[in-house]
């Protein structure tokens, strides 16, 4: 019911925005110029800005209407409902293996770019904790940021995480900026990428995982794809915006099933910028920031 009720606030606030003109430029660059890539329910489309290459959805979310969405309204299953404690317990003995929030393939991920126990890690969109609970347990110094009051002291209190809900306490620099399905929900994808530099060492590895909104995704997924934005997913990320926004930066692009020998083979000895098979259902970017702002 409740998800009921929030598709249909979401169209008539959009089907007023639209007749107003309000909220179409590039959330993330500020661009008035972009080409409509695909329609939604009349009244929203997927637009790509012409300066900064992004994908995203309009009429777009102000700030203040994603803080609010996300206090009071975001719901994603096991992603966002917080387990009772009993459920809590039988997870973190299982370590997550095996459950829905299981890390051990960004852990991997992560082992095979060189990062190892010891480094500095934020996990920046933390939920109620799961990820950071784990990357805590395999040795990293972990810092997280959540938005949710609720969810954030969730993951204080049950889970022990350092976790801050205010982006100006959250004290670098880190190793490690980690992300896990979480830019493609923010109101403005640029001032997250520079939070990442500001926050990063030189260096430093920027690491995000989000729904692919890569052309070879879409050919061979189409439903998907178009699945892939709207209410809840204002932004799609793809490799066009990825390698524009890390052009001056040593980065790597693929999509799952993950190739690990060639992530590995490309960070310990990089030639250059490359592109893995794009095709999978989430998109990986890992960069080697090379300077910060």
């Amino acid at each position: 019911m409740a998800s009921t009720i929030n598709r249909v606030r979401y169209f008539i606030t959009s089907t007023r925005k639209t007749l107003l003109g309000q909220c179409l430029a590039c959330p993330s660059c500020g661009s008035v110029e972009s080409v409509v890539v695909c329609r939604k329910y009349i009244v929203t489309a997927l637009h790509r800005c012409n300066a900064c290459h992004l994908l995203f959805r309009s009429p777009t979310t102000t700030d203040e209407e994603s803080r609010l969405f996300y206090q009071d309204t975001y719901s994603q299953g096991f992603t966002t409902d917080t387990p009772s404690l009993y459920q809590l317990d039988k997870l973190k003995t299982s370590g997550f293996k095996g459950s829905e929030k299981d890390y051990t393939q960004y852990l991997d991920i992560l082992s095979e770019i060189g990062c190892k126990p010891g480094d500095s890690l934020l996990d920046y969109g933390c939920s109620w904790g799961y990820g950071s609970w784990q990357f805590g347990q395999a040795g990293y110094a972990v810092t997280a940021f959540e938005i949710s009051l609720q969810r954030s002291q969730y993951a204080k209190t049950y889970l022990g995480i350092n976790v801050e809900t205010s982006l100006g306490n959250v004290r670098g620099p880190f190793d490690i900026f980690f992300s896990a399905h979480v830019i493609e929900h923010v109101p403005s994808v640029s001032n997250s990428l520079q939070f990442a530099r500001q926050v990063l060492k030189l260096g430093g590895w920027f690491v995000a995982f989000t729904p692919n909104g890569s052309e070879l995704f879409r050919a061979r997924q189409p439903k998907s794809w178009k699945y892939s934005w709207g209410l809840v997913h204002p932004n799609l990320l793809d490799d066009l915006f990825y390698s524009n926004g890390f052009k001056s930066d040593l980065h790597l692009l693929a999509s799952s099933p993950y190739d690990l020998e060639s992530i590995k083979q490309w960070a310990s000895s990089p030639q250059g910028n490359i592109s893995l098979d794009l095709s999978g259902d989430e998109l990986l970017i890992i960069a080697k920031l090379a300077k910060s702002t």
